[in-house]
């Protein structure tokens, strides 16, 4: 016996110095004299077999280590009883194995978990019973039953608690802070409240952890790094970002002082840190902390893949930083170790290269994006799934629709629709995002109608998966504009009406872009076409509320000159010019004095006091604009040219003697349009604007031809294209060169271009008025050459068309048109003898100048001269003298003739001698 006492305490002694093989020999001798000399029920037996069973599990041979413990109860029983604690260790330790993994017995375990359980509890020994609770919560976790492991984990806290009542006060307190079991049991109670979604309780019990093991094992032992990582993964479920990312720092402190500075633990936690700052949008440390992460992988031979992968993700954020050049390297490298450590044609470098043709697109990089999403299209028809391949192709299509290259954008589109529609079903979400992309190329094509039905197609998906997003109403605007276009306005408004309750409905009342959806509307309203401008103000004056309540001033500015152009089709110029100042206001106060666009505002301004003709407000508003724009585009910009030319039409209408001013500014501009090969039809119409101003001189009659001529020459025309407004212009130009061919005399050349200029205008349908104009025009030049019945043929049918189109709202200048006409025809029947005729005429002419008042007194007394003539030719010798002293009435009070005036002296004459023949009559 004291022989194998020695064996066994030398076993002992071996165990204690990791010495197990020599330990176990030393045990089995022990065993072997014990059961010879004492038998196989002495408790040393039980003792030896205990030991050589944790020998035995130490070296993961399970079913030797039950079989001692077995036999090590049995024993116990046998001698101590069932109650005994020596027996329970024993059972504890056979239900430790048991539960162990590689085992998996976990009934079998609980139950020996519960007989232990029964005895520390009859012999108060709450610290086992508590450890024994917290065995148990495991068991139950490991099988799914949170509730049951709960209960128990928290009856594991109450035991050790109880058993540190047993101390005093302070001891109690001591323990209760310090005890790294109670650590261990509230970090797993912490994990189930995190996966029960009870985060408070999470984070309650994962703070008192980190606490105690700090407290216990100082703040750099990797346990307190451990708890520190639940406790954040917490703070991350509920949102708090910044919480988690400090806890997980804290944690990465631990894990470098713990472990090699490049250890993989160590790397995979700087990825996480990386990905958190990405999260909320601090873009640079998410770059720094992956960066360093890459280092690592790198040094650790990682493989290729996680290499790329990490390379990616560091581009990504660059994307995110803006830095699309940094994205692009990145990616490229990313490409590059997929293909030299990989298989080339494998999905991740599809994947890759499909990132870098987002990438290129967005930097308007066309051609590489459309390279980059065929290879990344032609690997994922080889090995990827159905859906990656339509949405590479729908890339693919869009990226051809930039380059202009429609045919192609839509196979590749159609194709994307018809994967799809076979994968998804005809009412998936993707399938109404490639039929909106289909939409747009039939836009951009001019397909208008095809363009519509695939927007209508994806707006019933958006609204059959519950209608109120975004993209539904982008699409509506896109529809909206179609129906603008067909000219159905309250369809058009009905689509701007429904976005502006989407918009407010997903993003507030108060919105920017609720605004510029109510802008739509306005300028609808506000159109010619429906002109219901007292409802579209209504509306600016919301835009412009919602754009100042959103601090915004550079788009309210923009529509506060919409209700300007409102109010000036209203005919309210005093408002529309106050709107202009307004926005003039706001842009100053948002871009200073010399921007670009405060010179647009103030050419608006301009042209609206060159309207009213207050000519020296506008000529300095266009000075003004024209310094500005020469400062920031140079000479020879088109936006130069264009205020040369209105700064020119004032210069013309301030009269003959600004004539060379004007005629410089129409040269300049001219010069300008042709130097940048402005479009045909402009320099067209300056050509005939600078021509009709060089016929206003007889010192440049002859050039005004040549501008007319140079205008023909660029645009012929086209009988076949009767919508072309190039021909209204060529028009324009053979009326231009009528009447300087009129003026010099040429009348036979006058009539041929008057002629030619009448058909172009019937033949294109051109505005009434034109045609009216050139009518009144071929008349005169048939005047001139004594073609009387052509003449009155042609003012006849002059007046039809001016009188068709007058009414009360009509411009002054079309009554004086009409008034003009009519006094012509009477001039050309006075002229065959038609005097009745004539008179009727020149009575309808002095009934609308009389009518039109200030500013037409001579036109009056011309008429009334004219209808003394005719009615003294046709015998009327009374009438015409009255009409003569009220001519002379006029001319002498109105237009301020005296009695030396040859014209009054000729009618005082008239008089005279209509009085002789009325007495010689009677």
């Amino acid at each position: 016996v004291r022989i194998a006492t020695t064996l066994h305490n030398i076993g002992q002694i071996y165990e204690d110095s990791g010495e197990h093989e020599k330990a176990f020999e030393c045990y089995q001798d022990a065993l072997k004299m014990y059961k010879t000399t004492l038998g196989n029920d002495a408790m040393v037996v039980a003792k030896v077999l205990n030991n050589i069973g944790i020998y035995h599990s130490r070296q993961c041979k399970y079913t030797n280590a039950i079989e001692c413990y077995k036999e090590a109860v049995r024993i116990k029983k046998l001698l101590l009883g069932d109650d005994s604690k020596e027996m329970a260790n024993t059972i504890y330790n056979i239900a430790n194995i048991l539960s162990l993994e590689d085992v998996g017995k976990l009934d079998p375990a609980m139950q020996c978990y519960k007989e232990a359980l029964r005895v520390y509890m009859l012999s108060k020994d709450y610290i086992e019973a508590a450890n024994v609770h917290f065995c148990m919560g495991s068991i139950y976790n490991k099988q799914g039953k949170m509730d049951m492991a709960l209960e128990c984990y928290l009856e594991s806290l109450r035991l050790y608690h109880a058993e540190e009542g047993k101390q005093d006060d302070e001891t109690q307190q001591q323990q209760q802070n310090e005890h790294l079991e109670v650590a261990t049991v509230l970090y797993e109670v912490g994990k189930i409240y995190a996966e029960k979604d009870d985060s408070e309780n999470a984070l309650k019990c994962f703070r008192k952890a980190v606490h105690i093991r700090k407290t216990k094992l100082g703040d750099h032992h990797l346990d307190v790094a451990q708890a520190l990582r639940s406790n954040g993964a917490v703070h991350e479920s509920r949102g708090e970002l910044e919480e988690t990312i400090e806890c997980y720092e804290e944690s990465l402190k631990i894990l470098k002082l713990n472990h090699d500075k490049n250890d993989m633990t160590v790397a995979q936690l700087l990825v996480i840190i990386g990905e958190l700052y990405s999260n909320v949008e601090r873009y640079d440390q998410a770059v720094d902390f992956v960066q360093e992460a890459l280092e690592i992988y790198k040094v650790n031979n990682t493989s290729q893949n996680d290499i790329a992968n990490l390379i990616e993700q560091i581009g990504r954020f660059h994307i995110k930083l803006s830095d699309g050049n940094k994205a692009i390297k990145y990616f490229q490298e990313a490409l590059k170790i997929r293909k030299f450590g990989g298989v080339a044609d494998s999905l991740d470098v599809a994947n890759t290269l499909f990132v870098m043709g987002d990438l290129l697109s967005s930097k308007e990089e066309y051609d590489e994006a459309r390279d980059c999403y065929i290879e990344s299209l032609r690997i994922r028809k080889l090995k990827g799934g159905a859906e990656d391949v339509a949405e590479t192709m729908k890339k693919l299509g869009s990226t051809y629709e930039q380059l202009h290259e429609y045919q192609d954008a839509l196979s590749c589109l159609e194709n994307s629709l018809e994967i799809y529609n076979r994968k998804l079903g005809k009412k998936d979400v993707a399938v109404a995002g490639v039929n909106y992309s289909i939409g747009n190329i039939y836009d951009s094509m001019g397909k208008y109608d095809e363009a519509v039905f695939y927007y209508n197609d994806a707006l019933r998906v958006y609204k059959s998966k519950g209608g109120d997003n975004m993209i539904a109403t982008k699409v509506l605007d896109d529809i909206g504009i179609y129906y603008c276009r067909k000219r159905e306005y309250s369809k058009a408004l009905d689509c701007y009406k429904e976005a502006v309750r989407m918009k407010k409905l997903l993003l507030g009342d108060d919105t920017a872009e609720v605004a510029s959806e109510i802008h739509k509307i306005a300028e609808i309203l506000s159109s010619d076409s429906v002109a219901k401008f007292e409802q579209a103000l209504k509306c600016y004056q919301e835009v412009v509320r919602l754009y100042k309540s959103n601090k915004d001033n550079l788009n309210a500015a923009a529509s506060i000159f919409c209700m300007g152009t409102a109010f000036e089709k209203c005919d309210q110029p005093d408002k529309a010019l106050g709107c202009y100042e307004e926005a003039l206001r706001l842009y100053r106060q948002e871009l200073g004095d010399d921007h670009l666009k405060v010179a647009s505002m103030m050419h608006v301004i301009g042209s609206v006091h060159s309207k009213s003709g207050a000519h020296d407000d506008a000529m300095e508003f266009f000075r003004k604009v024209l310094r500005i724009r020469k400062q920031h585009l140079g000479d020879d910009h088109l936006d130069v040219a264009y205020t040369l030319r209105d700064k020119g039409a004032v210069h013309e209408s301030r009269g003959e003697y600004e004539f060379e001013e004007a005629m410089t500014c129409y040269e300049e501009t001219l010069r300008i349009y042709r130097k940048l090969h402005h479009t045909d039809i402009e320099v067209m119409r300056q050509l005939n604007k600078t021509g009709f101003l060089a016929s206003k001189s007889k010192d440049t009659r002859e050039k005004a031809i040549t501008f007319f001529e140079d205008a023909l020459k660029i645009g012929r025309f086209d009988k076949h294209d009767q919508e072309n407004i190039k021909n209204e212009v060529v028009a324009d130009a053979f009326l231009g060169l009528g009447l300087v061919h009129n003026e010099l005399g040429k009348s036979d050349g006058a009539i041929t271009c008057l002629i030619e200029a009448l058909r172009i205008r019937k033949l294109t349908n051109d505005d009434p008025m034109k045609v009216a104009t050139t009518l009144f025009a071929l008349g005169n030049g048939y005047s001139k050459t004594r073609q009387f019945d052509d003449s009155l043929k042609c003012y006849g049918n002059c007046i039809k068309i001016q009188k068709a189109h007058l009414n009360p709202e009509s411009a002054e200048k079309e009554y004086v048109n009409l008034s003009s006409s009519f006094y012509k025809m009477g001039t050309v029947l006075k002229s065959v003898g038609e005097f009745s005729q004539a008179s009727k005429c020149f009575e309808e002419s002095l009934r609308i100048r009389l009518k039109l008042g200030d500013g037409h007194e001579e036109d009056v007394g011309k008429t009334l001269n004219n209808l003394g003539l005719v009615n003294s030719k046709g015998g009327n010798y009374d009438m015409a003298a009255q009409y003569w002293r009220k001519a002379i009435g006029i001319y002498r009070k109105k237009v301020g003739l005296n009695e030396d005036d040859p014209i009054i002296k000729s009618m005082l004459g008239n008089i005279s001698t209509a009085e002789r023949l009325s007495q010689l009559e009677d």
